[in-house]
């Protein structure tokens, strides 16, 4: 799954990675994104965009934060949102625990450079989901889930409106593969703690 993430604001590092982009809110750093709160995507309408929208997709009462590839693919409930309202929601990293006896020790995943451009739908409301999928071998030790990390050259096929649901499932099921992970501190755990000493890797603590 995907519980947490960070986003560092870099105007000329998101214009590499993303292309050109309107800057609908100015985007602001954000240590720790958590559920419930307001976080950067990107859109494409008329234009390439970037605004923010709530994380948690509503499904009657619930709240999804995360939307499973296969559910994706089985679930009617989601197949409006797939064939016409996609994000990218871009990342400086992510946020996964791992079970290690009584403990949860988190680990800080992110890209050698850039960001990750994280697949994501959103509901009629502007409340969006990222879908996930089963983890790299790389990482399936620490979870056996993680985001969908769409690859930098599939970026305007999954935002334009055009793009077929054959190839939507294809770039789904080629993604990212770069990760690089980082043991970090447990004050991320504190959905309160907001600051860069986050992402730090830290050693010798577990």
């Amino acid at each position: 799954m995907c519980g947490r993430f960070s986003f560092i604001p870099g105007y000329q590092t998101l214009l590499w990675e993303f292309g050109e982009i309107e800057f609908i809110k100015k985007p602001e750093a954000n240590y720790n994104v958590a559920p419930q709160q307001f976080a950067n995507v990107i859109q494409k309408t008329d234009k390439v965009v970037m605004d923010k929208f709530e994380w948690g997709y509503e499904i009657g009462a619930r709240k999804v934060i995360n939307t499973r590839l296969d559910s994706l693919k089985e679930k009617t409930i989601f197949h409006d949102s797939f064939k016409n309202r996609r994000v990218l929601v871009p990342a400086s990293g992510y946020f996964e625990w791992k079970q290690a006896g009584t403990r949860k020790v988190p680990y800080y995943f992110h890209p050698k450079e850039g960001y990750f451009g994280l697949a994501g739908i959103y509901d009629k409301e502007n409340r969006f989901s990222i879908i996930t999928t089963n983890a790299d071998k790389k990482i399936e030790s620490i979870h056996e889930r993680m985001p969908v990390i769409v690859k930098r050259e599939d970026y305007s096929k999954w935002l334009d409106q055009k793009t077929d649901v054959k190839d939507l499932l294809s770039i789904l099921g080629d993604t990212r593969k770069d990760l690089q992970f980082d043991i970090v501190s447990t004050d991320v755990n504190n959905v309160k703690n907001n600051s860069p000493d986050l992402i730090e890797p830290v050693k010798g603590l577990f």
